[in-house]
């Protein structure tokens, strides 16, 4: 169909997972070079379905739970906890912003899912 290569990209849950998974298919079925990039937890999911490439973020979205969970169980008073999750959160998307760059380096188009948006305007000034 075209030689363009189409990067999509989601952050988050198997439900934010799977209508990108399906778009991705619908593309790649048609002759489309697509690569998909989302959280690690969703590389079975994916090639599951046939998407050739599946490229996953270091980010699991169990370890976002699991690390969210361990700070609100924690003894934290209100300052410690925003603290703790801003240093978390600043750290991860930093990670995440290079991670994406450097996989849609070479695609021509990139369809992101509405969450995504601030990763790829800050990665795109900074990266």
């Amino acid at each position: 169909m075209t030689d363009k290569k189409i990067c999509l990209l989601t952050h988050g849950s198997r439900g934010d997972m799977q209508p990108i998974t399906f778009i991705g298919l619908s593309l790649q079925n048609a002759g489309v070079d697509i690569s998909i990039v989302g959280l690690g937890d969703h590389v079975e999911f994916v090639e599951n379905y046939g998407i050739k490439k599946f490229l996953p973020l270091t980010t699991r979205a169990r370890d976002l739970f699991e690390e969210l969970k361990d700070m609100l169980l924690g003894n934290f008073d209100q300052e410690d906890l925003l603290r703790n999750l801003n240093e978390s959160y600043t750290s991860r998307f930093e990670q995440e912003a290079k991670e994406i760059m450097e996989y849609v380096k070479d695609c021509d188009l990139m369809i992101c899912h509405p969450s995504l948006n601030i990763y790829v305007h800050t990665a795109s000034e900074y990266y």
